[in-house]
């Protein structure tokens, strides 16, 4: 795509719901970018307009029908909807930030990714994550070494949702709004981009706590491919102050709570994140368990002032996709990733259905891209 000249930058959000209403007054509060139109037929979305001296617009034709200047689209509506909305922008050139997942399933994920690397339209996927400084840190890090060779790891993500989350969106109690999709895909992206692709994963799920269609509780092993086991139990029906939400104070809807949710373990020492509390010998080739062992607490290299507060990460993605809009950048997280992260994710949950091992393609494969992840083998 063409880099577009300077100036402002016209974004249309689809969705008014909890993430909608949060990347619309992001995208109000940034100079530069202009929130040009809200789509949603629901009242809040009329109210969010009026709130925001916003156009809104029941549904995306009358958006193109309207002609108001739309340069880039935010898709913050239910995950059913992606494909089809995501595809009428693409036809039409615009490129897109989409929520994740990217879609429902693989299946639509690849006809998204497909459609953008065809028609040179970016897709950005909203796994927000990478844009806070720790992240960045911690990949930096593990690529440099420090932490010797990768053995394994921990990822914890157990808190639990209030009644009127489900109340309020009744999709999130029906196969697809399980903490395995709407909340350890997240985490899966977060291990892809510090552990490498993922090649085997093994999981048990549970619905017992609230006996729901869907799962509320999950426990899975991953074997990345450079060899580290990661193991990850996950809930939304139990409170813990170990979650990625809580270790970050990035949402304003979830108490933050200062504690780790990941363990990085190396040969040569060890990671708390998003803390950056490095753990080592003070010989870290040769020490072991007899001698003393040392925390240090890293600083952040990056900026992590501005912003509005936990809204930083956001902020910092739609301050990006302005970027891939120009034709600046491109997409740190793409469509590729996201349908990666949407394989791995229906990898786990095949392996609680059939309780078996599941192994994704080779690492090769992986690294030529979509071509070389047509399958599960198991």
């Amino acid at each position: 795509m063409a880099e577009r000249p300077g100036g402002h930058t016209n974004i249309a959000v689809l969705g008014a719901g909890l993430i909608g209403q949060r990347h619309a007054l992001i995208v109000t509060a940034l100079a530069e970018v202009n929130l040009t139109a809200l789509v949603d037929p629901s009242p809040q979305a009329t109210t969010l307009g009026e709130d925001l001296s916003c156009p809104v617009f029941g549904n995306l034709e009358a958006l193109f029908d309207s002609g108001v200047p739309v340069d880039g689209v935010i898709v913050a509506t239910p995950n059913n909807t992606h494909l089809e909305l995501s595809l009428a922008c693409i036809e039409r050139g615009i490129p897109l930030l989409v929520e994740k997942p990217l879609a429902v399933d693989s299946t639509e994920a690849a006809r998204i990714a497909d459609a953008s690397k065809a028609s040179a339209v970016p897709v950005l996927v909203g796994h927000h994550r990478h844009y806070h400084a720790a992240s960045q840190d911690t990949r930096e890090l593990l690529q440099s070494g420090r932490l010797g060779q990768l053995v394994g790891g921990q990822v914890t993500w157990c808190l639990r949702k209030p009644d009127d989350y489900f109340e309020h969106g009744a999709w999130r109690k029906t196969a697809g709004g399980g903490p395995v999709w709407i909340n350890l895909i997240s985490e899966i992206d977060l291990l892809r981009y510090f552990y490498g692709e993922v090649l085997e994963v093994t999981a048990m799920t549970s619905n017992a706590t609230r006996g729901a269609e869907i799962e509320d509780t999950a426990a899975l092993v991953l074997r990345s491919e450079n060899g580290a086991l990661v193991n990850v139990p996950i809930s939304d029906t139990a409170p813990s102050p170990w979650h990625f939400e809580g270790a970050s104070g990035e949402n304003p809807n979830i108490a933050a709570t200062g504690h780790d949710e990941m363990r990085i373990v190396g040969t040569r020492g060890a990671l708390g994140f998003p803390s950056l509390t490095l753990w080592q010998h003070d010989d870290d080739e040769t020490g072991n368990w007899g001698d003393p062992i040392h925390n240090i607490k890293l600083e952040a290299s990056r900026k992590t002032d501005g912003g509005m507060g936990g809204e930083i990460a956001l902020t910092q993605q739609i301050e990006h996709f302005c970027r891939v809009i120009r034709g600046a950048e491109k997409p740190m997280v793409s469509s590729q990733d996201g349908l990666r992260n949407i394989r791995v994710t229906e990898a786990i949950l095949a392996s609680a259905q059939e309780g078996r091992v599941i192994r994704m393609c080779d690492a090769d494969g992986l690294n030529e891209g979509l071509a070389g992840e047509k399958r599960l083998a198991g």
